[in-house]
């Protein structure tokens, strides 16, 4: 079981080599994966994020459990 942040998600979008081989070996054993609602809006916070981009966020958080915010 892993959290990804942010950051970890973003270097796996823009295929940097070690994000890449390091979630795609979580991915193939099935690992559980979470990342936090904070990330998820984060991710979608770009001004300027075109629609392929925006797809390509969606498609990787269907594979990972979005951590809901807890009420205060």
């Amino acid at each position: 079981m892993y959290t990804l942040d942010t950051n970890a998600l973003i270097y796996y979008l823009k295929n940097e080599a070690k994000a890449v081989l390091a979630l795609n070996n979580l991915l193939v054993q099935n690992t559980t994966l979470y990342a936090s609602s904070v990330t998820e809006l984060e991710l979608f916070s770009f001004p300027a994020i075109a629609t392929d981009e925006a797809k390509k966020i969606d498609a990787l958080l269907n594979t990972i459990s979005i951590i809901p915010p807890i009420p205060a």
